[in-house]
């Protein structure tokens, strides 16, 4: 109510309705009230629904963190040992070298078409085994660069030659 009253229109409202009490009045008084009590109720709803939904949203997360929490940042042992999974596997690198040399298909084995099994004769050892790192290993340039210990633009520069070369070979022929 003091509300209502801080505002001078509402006062004089007021006023009029006292001194001078018509219907007119009253009915003017009455529909202002009404009109400031239903704002101040929209506002207090809107209000609470912001904050119990602001509630409700925070316990959802933790509920879902704490259900799904990342195993990688977990410590691996409950000692004073902070090692995490993901320490673990930023530390871990596969020797590329070892595991190229052991794999004993080369990409002559999955060739099919005359033609192009010519014009891959035609392309240097490095081609073909840069090639053969891309495609056949499903190994991206970096890893490629650090099997040969070059670098990323420079693998990526021998696998467009070699892919023109071969363009070339296949059109002459």
């Amino acid at each position: 109510m003091k509300e209502y009253l801080k505002r001078k229109e509402n006062l004089l409202l007021l006023a009029k309705a006292v001194c001078y009490p018509t219907e007119e009045n009253k009915r003017k008084l009455d529909h202002g009230f009404k009109q400031f009590f239903f704002k101040m109720r929209f506002i207090k709803y809107i209000s609470n629904l912001i904050y119990y939904h602001s509630i409700d949203l925070d316990k959802r997360y933790k509920n879902f963190y704490q259900r799904h929490s990342l195993i990688l940042d977990k410590p691996i042992q409950m000692d004073d040992n902070k090692v995490t999974f993901l320490d673990v596997y930023h530390s871990y690198k596969p020797n590329v070298s070892e595991w190229i040399v052991n794999e004993g298909d080369d990409i002559f084995h999955y060739v099919e078409n005359p033609k192009l099994y010519q014009a891959l004769k035609t392309l240097s050892n490095k081609q073909l085994k840069i090639l053969e790192l891309f495609y056949v290993r499903g190994l991206n340039n970096k890893a490629i660069a650090e099997f040969f210990g070059e670098s990323p633009q420079n693998i990526s520069k021998i696998h467009h030659k070699a892919l023109n070369r071969l363009k070339n070979q296949l059109d002459k022929g």
